[in-house]
């Protein structure tokens, strides 16, 4: 049973490790030679499952790419989440061409919050003018990492409309 746990605990250490410097998991796989203790057997399979979640993340993080190069200017799409409006920002999460962005608008007038409340929902395919940029990565020490947080989304851009039409 003690095995069991230890190989759990090294497969989420791959996993962990592989998103760091490749040190990491050179330091993570010269632990299981200090195991004291332990049997060959445990360590051999503890090893086993620690490499293949290091490398099976390496390749599907691999395969989390843009598909867009930057420079569209117009987007057909779906509002993939409930659309937030904090104050005179709107966001929500966006599918084009295959791909996932946040969206980011400021809303000009209370009129068109109104609007937007009241016809904006999430389902809805609609089709808007805006911007692409690379999302901000930490901003200051030990704050949020915005880039890594929606790049574990699949997303790699944030879009700022200029106009949106509810």
């Amino acid at each position: 049973m003690k095995a069991g746990y230890l190989c759990a605990i090294s497969a989420a250490a791959g996993v962990l490790l592989s998103s760091h410097h490749y040190i990491w998991a050179i330091a993570g796989v010269a632990l299981f030679y200090f195991k004291k203790g332990a049997k060959s057997l445990t360590i051999g399979l503890c090893l086993a499952f620690f490499i293949f979640f290091y490398a099976y993340y390496q390749v599907i993080d691999g395969q989390n790419v843009t598909k867009l190069s930057g420079d569209e200017r117009k987007f057909t799409g779906t509002v993939m989440t409930i659309p937030e409006i904090d104050g005179d920002y709107l966001s929500f999460r966006f599918q084009t061409k295959g791909e996932r962005v946040q969206l980011q608008y400021t809303i000009p007038s209370e009129t068109m919050k109104k609007q937007l409340k009241q016809k904006l929902h999430q389902g809805m395919v609609c089709t808007l003018d805006g911007e692409l940029i690379v999302p901000e990565g930490r901003r200051n020490f030990a704050g949020m990492d915005y880039a890594s947080y929606l790049k574990r989304a699949n997303i790699h851009w944030t879009l700022n409309a200029a106009h949106l039409a509810p």
